[in-house]
């Protein structure tokens, strides 16, 4: 039985005749709201990888299945095979069930687990607009108090008493618990499943602080090989970590196969560009602002979109804000970059951003501020001051402002590093005081 919000849509499934029938959350924005935003497309290059690379009869297992749109496909894929799909979280676990049904997946079965590296409960953070961000996290790394305890089991173990397999075709996407997963099935990867992993660098190191360097090394160790999936499914070997590195700063988040056949990326044919196509593709593409080397009269534009090792320094000219309640004031702050890459807020769809939190008694009442671009990017070394907008809460009061820089659509980096949110002590003050 699924929530009265849900809506159902139609989910373009690659290799088949027919759409997924899927049903979620009308206010799910992460998962439901990208099939919208994507005309009925979702996660094209892993469906098709799945379309292509998945045979009748196959035994599968996709870990951290949400609400079941990969896990459907899958099931379909495999007929007359198997497929489990675990998903830990109560609500997309009522969804995934109910989508199973629907796309008719009879050789699917749904389990209530999560998959770590040892067996027992574990708190399971979730926020109801993000279900597909739904995370396990050890060290008391959870950042937040919408906590679902949760059973875990290891792969290994679970396999074991319940006799499955062997084991085809692994997916994994557990938002950061990926090398706990992998830890928990040494014996099951070490026959070497195709595997298709999703490698998220900020929710590795959030909730559970590896790498994304430390998942490649790992795979490496188990497969050799390890690729990624180019956008239109085709998996493409990754030659090194300064590879992996350099994919990440321009996609963000990689989707990892191992088990498979790679393409070399100097194989692969390109689309030849005439100067004047690269020209106008590179006018429409630029950065708004730049940054000019007075030394060399040259024009340099930031390289990376994403930022994966954040660092930075941000000090205020007081010690101490006096301000009243609910006023829009300015705030002098001067922001030094610490770090080997860029900031800038013209890096196109993920800008790079100032912005701000309350705190009161130790406790985050608000957590998302105005946001204040940069006037330029931000090359390494480099220091800008600017005025930074503040919204005053309602309500007077002794608070805490917490500055720091969010990459939208990306990360807040004080959440990667508490280290990096800076405060300054503010007192709220009634106008009649």
């Amino acid at each position: 039985m699924t929530p009265e919000d849900s809506v159902t849509i139609d989910v373009a499934a690659p290799g088949r005749d027919a759409p997924l029938r899927i049903t979620g959350s009308a206010s799910d924005f992460g998962v439901m709201g990208a099939v919208a935003r994507g005309g009925g497309a979702y996660e094209p290059g892993p469906m098709t990888f799945m379309a292509h690379t998945i045979e009748p009869g196959w035994q599968c297992l996709d870990i951290g299945a949400n609400i079941g749109i990969l896990a459907s496909a899958m099931a379909q894929a495999c007929m007359p095979g198997k497929t489990v799909a675990f998903e830990p979280a109560k609500s997309a676990y009522s969804y995934l069930c109910a989508n199973l049904e629907a796309n008719a997946a009879a050789n699917a079965t749904a389990l209530r687990i999560g998959i770590y590296s040892d067996s027992g409960s574990m708190d399971l953070s979730h926020a109801q607009g993000h279900p597909g961000g739904a995370h396990l996290s050890a060290e008391g790394r959870v950042a937040d108090d919408n906590l679902e305890q949760v059973p875990v089991v290891a792969l290994d173990t679970w396999i074991e008493e319940n006799g499955f397999g062997p084991v085809n075709f692994v997916k994994i996407d557990v938002e950061g618990s990926e090398m706990h997963v992998l830890d928990g099935g040494r014996a099951t990867f070490a026959t070497r499943p195709v595997l298709l992993i999703e490698c998220n660098p900020l929710a590795l190191k959030r909730f559970h602080g590896a790498s994304a360097v430390d998942l490649y090394s790992r795979l490496q160790v188990i497969y050799g090989e390890v690729g990624h999936l180019a956008g239109d499914g085709l998996p493409v070997k990754i030659s090194s970590p300064a590879e992996l590195v350099d994919l990440l700063e321009r996609q963000g988040i990689l989707d990892l196969v191992a088990g498979v056949e790679l393409h070399d990326r100097r194989t692969i044919k390109t689309r030849i560009m005439s100067p004047v196509v690269r020209l106008a593709s590179y006018l429409a593409h630029r950065p708004a602002a730049v940054k000019v080397s007075r030394r060399f009269g040259v024009t340099r534009f930031p390289r990376s979109r994403f930022v994966l090792e954040p660092r930075y320094a941000i000090t205020f000219s007081v010690n101490r804000l006096v301000v009243s309640v609910s006023s829009l004031v300015t705030v002098p702050v001067t922001i030094t970059n610490t770090s080997t890459g860029w900031y800038s807020s013209s890096f196109p769809n993920h800008p790079v951003c100032v912005s701000y939190h309350w705190a009161r008694d130790g406790e985050v009442i608000e957590l998302d501020g105005i946001r204040t671009f940069l006037p330029e990017p931000l090359g390494p070394g480099q220091t800008v001051e600017l005025p930074l907008t503040v919204a005053v809460p309602d309500g007077a009061g002794e608070y805490e402002l917490q500055v720091a820089l969010v990459q939208e659509s990306f990360a807040w980096f004080d959440q990667i590093d508490d280290r990096l949110a800076f405060c300054l002590p503010c007192q709220v003050r009634s106008p009649a005081s």
